[in-house]
């Protein structure tokens, strides 16, 4: 069994600095038994510069880095997809960049799927596990979801129904905390534009009555999988290498392709 800790980051590195150090020392007790995938998702700031100070890990096999340039704006199911699909896992975790995992915490979620190997494990906030195949079974994240809040509770509530162990688990040693302002900066303009409120904590409150109101729907519909009949693609480099990579996926599936 491996598992594999998922984060997509864009322009947060001020963030995932602080957090990579303790991480990954975390994760090295553990071996080949866990990795830790980080996705640039078109970071603009010092973000692939930053990640180089960790060569050793990538050497190592404790930490897989991956970055694509295709997407101007944030998408956080987008986004956490697209670095669920690139683990290389039996079982996949989000981490979001501003979270701290202890080695106590990770032992804690690798027992869990020793003892329920068919279980969704919930931590604090956006730690959630589960089998690679159950994930791709369940289209992953919903991307109709759109800003910020409630794509968790959907994952969950679907994961439910497909059946799945449902365990909460205090893994998650702690997390940066940060202002509304700061989840707001990186979407697509034309979507903030929609909203009646023009200061971030005004959006991000309607963003998640949005979203509550999509989460209620696909509970009463019976919703399973997302994002269906979708072909979704990307270009991704690996561990600072100059070669590109078509990624595609579709519920229920992956292709990673060498770019031509």
């Amino acid at each position: 069994m491996k598992l594999s800790f998922c984060t997509p980051c864009m322009n947060r590195f001020h963030h995932l600095k602080r957090t990579l150090a303790s991480n990954l020392a975390n994760m090295v007790p553990f071996g080949s038994l866990v990795e830790w995938v980080v996705l640039n998702y078109n970071s603009q700031d010092d973000m692939d510069d930053g990640l180089k100070d960790y060569i050793s890990f990538i050497t190592r096999g404790h930490l897989t880095y991956y970055r694509t340039t295709d997407f101007q704006y944030f998408n956080h199911s987008h986004a956490k997809n697209l670095s669920h699909i690139l683990a290389s896992s039996d079982y996949v975790m989000n981490l979001d960049a501003d979270n701290f995992i202890d080695v106590n915490g990770i032992s804690k979620v690798l027992r869990g799927f020793f003892q329920y190997p068919d279980a969704l494990i919930q931590g604090y906030g956006g730690l959630i596990g589960l089998k690679k195949s159950h994930f791709l079974s369940l289209g992953g994240y919903d991307e109709d979801f759109r800003g910020w809040g409630y794509e968790d509770n959907d994952l969950i509530m679907r994961a439910k129904r497909l059946g799945l162990t449902y365990l909460q688990s205090d893994c998650l040693k702690g997390r940066i905390e940060h202002s509304d302002e700061e989840r707001v900066e990186n979407f697509d303009p034309a979507m903030i534009e929609e909203f009646e409120a023009k200061d971030p904590i005004g959006m991000v409150r309607e963003m998640n009555e949005r979203n509550g109101k999509r989460l209620e729907a696909n509970g009463q519909n019976g919703k399973i999988r997302a994002n269906e009949n979708r072909i979704r693609r990307a270009w991704v480099t690996k561990n600072f290498s100059e070669e590109r990579f078509e990624v595609r996926w579709t519920t229920g599936s992956s292709i990673l392709k060498d770019v031509e």
